[in-house]
């Protein structure tokens, strides 16, 4: 955390996947939240207190970003500027939509 900090896009990694066309999105969103309500590791932070730095996990911490008339590029710049500080989420979560070609 400490080096994200002083270096902010350090240690951060974006895994990126296209959804097939037959996945219903919002289906898709209810999985993945199931999810991260069983793997708490997902709903983690690291916070810093009384000179202890802990890593806590928060209940029901499941939050989408806004990606409303968003297409990915136009997301990945917006995201790139979220700086990673103690407290903050350390997973965010997003689908964007792609125009279909042709």
């Amino acid at each position: 955390m400490a080096l994200s900090v002083k270096q902010p896009g350090s240690y951060v990694a974006k895994w990126i996947y296209k959804i097939a066309d037959h996945v219903h999105i919002d289906d898709f969103k209810s999985a993945w939240n199931r999810t991260v309500q069983v793997c708490q590791i997902l709903r983690s932070r690291i916070v810093r207190t009384n000179n202890t730095t802990l890593q806590i996990f928060i209940k029901d911490d499941v939050k989408w970003e806004d990606t409303e008339a968003t297409d990915l590029h136009t997301f990945l710049e917006h995201a790139s500027s979220i700086n990673m500080t103690m407290g903050s989420r350390l997973a965010r979560y997003a689908v964007t939509k792609e125009e279909a070609n042709g």
